[in-house]
């Protein structure tokens, strides 16, 4: 590791342990619980419920009104929603139930046309719903509504589905924390003292509280995978250009941009992950999703830690014990083949991030700059200064992500090595993983950390962030509550477009681990 990136995470983890006995009475203080579930609707799959609706079991504007309750009963706790379409989405929901008592259509032939007919969606708010708030969390752009939906967003509303709000994010995404100056913070549905993470922690939120059952976010370094590790849910960051990224906020064409930001799907359900990917990919075939995987051909690679030195967080030995489980089953249930190989570049990750990430964003939308004008009026590294003290226009996060874009931490003449580096480490993981390897490994190092301590705990990002920079599916799978009662999992990868490799080692592990549990009910 670089000596100034060193210097840095070596003055925030000493900061961090500084203010932990803070942190240890804002726990014990802050005591508040998530109503229970009462109506069994809450607990019914995306993929299930669009069987029912469709079959007229059960009506779209039933569901669409239990989760519309769930939703206020659950929001003045997590404080998630940015801005609803309640009224909307009912009109919308009497509609699809209209529709299916006059069509003449099979239940075979909408299933095809219409997956989702009538299912609920809740949708981050840095992707596009026409009409709905699209300030993304910075004072800057406060009142700014979507002119149009996202293209990812107008699938699957093609598919059916229909939204009901937009959920909180840092200012502008950029941030590991769900906390901005216009909606304030998002907390964790399994201990309010604890962060939803970022950048789609609103959205990972209502999913988990039972307040969603199918939800969309983005993830550039990490931003869907943290969220559902921290809120106990299923996760998926798509191969690269699977789903399309325009009518995204913030959004570059820009090659390296699109290369690392994906848009996905949260589920409670696993069997949900498929069906959200085969409507939101610009073409699933590619993808293959109803290919069976032969869980006995596969290859599986490990890193139960990067890096295990002075500069490197060790990972809770409750996660370690379950990579070690998820192994030892598929190779005894299965057969599958243990490759016991480490990846040395991996130690490297966050000294790529620090060249690759300011430089796939350097020609996004700028929060230094005045929305009327387009003129910078704001100095970076000033506002860092301010925002510690609570006295500018941008969060500390922001801030902090517009300086990293300027302040060069590694140096630019180390810029090069690291970029090959990057390349050969793609090269070496895609000749291992090829269409029949996954490597398991932590989502984060803990369970979830408490609000504030995200940017004082900066060395677990890497877990996540590394995929981002090479470009390859990953899936964040819950698989229950760790001993201090707060969601746990882990992370499967797989070579690119090869995506379901990871849908389908996370319905396997769901049968394993039970997957999402209620928060509360242990």
């Amino acid at each position: 590791m670089e000596l100034r990136t060193a210097t840095v995470m070596s003055l925030l983890s000493f900061v961090g342990w500084l203010t932990s006995p803070i942190f240890w009475i804002l726990r014990i203080c802050n005591r508040k619980k998530l109503p229970p579930i009462e109506d069994d609707i809450l607990r019914v799959s995306a993929t299930k419920l669009a069987y029912l609706i469709r079959n007229k079991k059960i009506s779209s504007e039933e569901v669409i009104r239990t989760y519309i309750k769930r939703i206020n009963q659950v929001n003045p706790i997590i404080n998630a929603v940015v801005e609803d379409r309640f009224h909307e989405a009912i009109v919308e929901a009497k509609s699809v139930d209209k529709l299916l008592k006059e069509t003449n259509l099979s239940e075979e032939e909408l299933s095809k046309t219409k997956p989702l007919l009538g299912v609920p969606l809740t949708v981050k708010e840095s992707c596009c719903v026409k009409g709905l708030s699209a300030s993304v969390g910075s004072l800057r752009y406060k009142g700014k509504k979507a002119e149009d939906d996202g293209v990812v967003v107008a699938k699957v509303r093609e598919a059916g589905a229909i939204p009901l709000l937009v959920s909180n994010t840092p200012e502008m995404c950029m941030g590991w924390e769900s906390s901005n100056n216009i909606t304030g913070k998002s907390y964790n549905p399994y201990h309010p003292a604890h962060s939803t993470a970022g950048s789609s922690g609103g959205e990972a939120a209502l999913v988990a509280s039972g307040a969603s059952v199918i939800g969309m976010g983005s993830d550039l370094a990490g931003s869907i995978r943290l969220p559902a590790h921290f809120n106990g849910v299923f996760g998926h960051k798509p191969s690269p250009r699977v789903c399309s990224i325009k009518g995204h906020i913030p959004y570059s064409s820009h090659d390296s941009f699109v290369e690392m930001l994906s848009i996905g799907p949260f589920t409670r359900f696993a069997e949900d992950l498929y069906l959200m990917m085969k409507v939101m990919a610009q073409d699933p075939r590619i993808l293959k999703l109803d290919e069976k995987v032969d869980f006995s051909r596969l290859r599986i690679y490990c890193h139960r830690r990067i890096g295990n030195n002075f500069f490197y967080v060790d990972v809770d030995t409750e996660i370690i014990a379950l990579l070690e489980k998820t192994i030892n089953h598929f190779r005894e249930a299965h057969q599958a083949k243990f490759c016991a190989k480490e990846f040395k570049n991996f130690t490297k990750t966050m000294d790529m991030g620090l060249v690759l990430l300011p430089e796939a964003t350097s020609n996004v939308l700028s929060l230094l700059q005045d929305p009327k004008t387009g003129k910078k009026d704001l100095n970076a590294i000033l506002e860092l200064v301010k925002s510690t003290f609570g006295m500018s226009v941008l969060t500390f996060s922001a801030a902090m992500s517009e300086a990293l874009r300027v302040v060069h931490v590694v140096p630019k003449r180390k810029h090069s090595y690291y970029k090959k580096k990057k390349e050969e480490l793609k090269a070496e993981l895609s000749r291992e993983l090829q269409n029949d390897g996954i490597l398991f490994l932590p989502t984060f190092y803990t369970t979830a950390l408490q609000n504030g301590q995200a940017t004082l705990k900066p060395k677990g990002y890497m877990y996540t962030m590394l995929f981002n920079l090479l470009g390859f599916p990953a899936t964040h799978i819950p698989m229950g509550l760790s001993r201090n009662g707060l969601p746990i999992g882990i992370q499967v990868v797989a070579a690119p477009l090869q995506d379901r490799l990871c849908l389908a080692v996370a319905t396997e592990l769901e049968r394993l681990f039970n997957g999402w549990v209620e928060p509360g009910t242990l």
